[in-house]
C-alpha cells in the first residue's frame, strides 16, 4: 500500500450544517467523520440508520 491508501470503501452520502460527513463504509456500516477528527460507527445498516433518524423526529 502507498501512503494514504486504505482497504476501506467509503461512499459519502450527506454532510450536515456543522461539516460532519456521513458515509457508508464497505457498503454496510453508517459512519460519521467530524471536522475535528472525531469519527464513529452510527449503525450496522442503512435500515438501522433510517430507524434511528425516524425516532429523532
Amino acid at each position: 500500500m502507498e501512503p494514504g491508501e486504505t482497504n476501506y470503501k467509503l461512499k459519502p452520502f450527506a454532510r450536515d450544517g456543522t461539516g460532519v460527513l456521513w458515509v457508508i463504509l464497505n457498503d454496510i456500516l453508517i459512519r460519521y467523520i467530524g471536522t475535528e477528527g472525531e469519527a464513529g460507527i452510527v449503525s450496522r445498516s442503512i435500515d438501522e440508520f433510517v430507524n434511528i433518524v425516524e425516532s429523532l423526529s
